[in-house]
């Protein structure tokens, strides 16, 4: 996350009178995964979209709202989204990313020549939370 905060969205505060320092980032971010219930859907350690979306609304408010730069919580989220989210988020396409890093002949290449070894580790770690009668899948927690 703090990738995403300094290098996607630069909106962390370096100087003194900015409210949003890195530090205040890694604390929300304990504090929105801590509250969040674990599960097979929401492994620990790990966010969730809606707890992504509560992180970023934290840190709209921290910056703005609690710095005193606007008077309501509804203009701290739309300040953040105006200057921080909307213009960094429209640059990075996922798609492009995909078909950069997995979507090529090389990922291709390797997946195919340790087919095995992917079954053998998908036979014996799947299944953990399957039903009886249901079809073999795999949840994050059991991938790691």
């Amino acid at each position: 996350m703090n990738y995403m905060m300094t290098q996607i969205l630069d909106c962390l505060d370096e100087h003194d009178a900015g409210m949003l320092k890195a530090a205040g980032a890694d604390r929300m971010l304990i504090t929105v995964d801590a509250f969040g219930k674990k599960g097979p859907f929401n492994p620990a350690k790990c966010l969730i979209r809606c707890q992504v979306m509560e992180f970023l609304l934290r840190c709209a408010l921290e910056k703005f709202y609690v710095a005193g730069l606007v008077e309501t919580e509804l203009e701290a989220v739309k300040k953040f989204n105006d200057e921080f989210l909307a213009p960094n988020i429209k640059n990075f396409g996922q798609e492009e990313w995909r078909k950069k890093n997995t979507f090529n002949v090389e990922t291709d290449n390797f997946m195919k020549a340790h087919t095995k070894i992917w079954e053998h580790f998908y036979s014996k770690y799947c299944g953990k939370h399957k039903k009886p009668g249901q079809k073999d899948y795999m949840m994050v927690d059991e991938f790691d």
